[in-house]
């Protein structure tokens, strides 16, 4: 984050991506309170109060559904006890990973393995550019269309709000695959026909690895942009499906 952005509920000062929406500590913890107790609230202003710093703590039900209307979903509040055990998961996950070897004795690097510091440099410049790139990305996310919160799955409208949400993160990461390329060394110094074929030919396949390397097979779920993520249902609810060669087995990723 870069140390100014907004609570989308309130406006307070944001502390973060909570439960898919860019927000404060506070509404965080009202809206997993709110979901954790299955609270209903009314307003006695007939649901019309404007959502601010001052009017947050005055009507819970105008808050609440500020925070449903910016995007916050609920399928992403644990309970305590889903937390427990994610956390428990997690020690075994990383118990398991974990591999007793006997050290060896430090060898000299053998010269051929060594980088030279043009390759030093060429690394550091590639580093450079995905920062970068991958800093304007996280910041384009702020401009995508919310993920509509309604109980009715086939609601025309809240359908093609989440096409256009995916859309828009697909939009990012092509953007970001272009911005990338043009600072590679060299690509430049192509003709604008040859910078346009090697885009056109590479961008998808591009993409495909990267949304496969996002693919968690453990939950069946892909993140976007760091936080973002969406499951078959969430895909299926916006009218797409996830590509057989991204949800394949790691070992079958040749195919691509």
């Amino acid at each position: 984050m870069l140390g100014n952005e907004v609570c989308s509920v309130c406006g307070d000062k944001a502390s973060g991506f909570h439960y898919n929406v860019l927000s404060c500590e506070g509404c965080k913890g009202f809206f997993r309170r709110s979901v954790i107790k299955g609270a209903q609230y009314v307003c006695k202003n007939g649901g019309k109060c404007e959502m601010d710093m001052y009017m947050r703590r005055k009507c819970q039900e105008c808050r609440l559904r500020k925070c449903q209307e910016a995007g916050m979903r609920e399928q992403y509040v644990l309970s305590e006890e889903q937390i427990r055990l994610k956390k428990l998961k997690k020690q075994e996950d990383d118990q398991a990973r974990t591999v007793v070897v006997r050290p060896n004795p430090p060898q000299p690097p053998s010269p051929s393995h060594q980088l030279t510091p043009e390759q030093l440099n060429m690394i550091e410049k590639l580093v450079a550019a995905q920062q970068q790139c991958n800093q304007r990305s996280f910041t384009d996310r702020l401009k995508v269309t919310p993920w509509p919160q309604v109980p009715d799955p086939n609601n025309r409208e809240a359908r093609q709000q989440r096409f256009a949400h995916f859309t828009e993160l697909a939009i990012i990461s092509v953007q970001e695959i272009v911005d990338f390329a043009k600072q590679l060394p060299g690509f430049r110094e192509l003709t604008r026909e040859d910078q346009i074929a090697l885009l056109k030919t590479s961008t998808i396949e591009v993409m495909l690895l990267e949304t496969s390397r996002r693919y968690n097979p453990e939950i069946e779920s892909i993140t976007f942009l760091k936080d973002l993520s969406y499951n078959r249902d969430d895909f299926a609810k916006a009218g797409a499906a996830l590509d057989r060669r991204i949800i394949a087995n790691p070992r079958n990723k040749q195919e691509l």
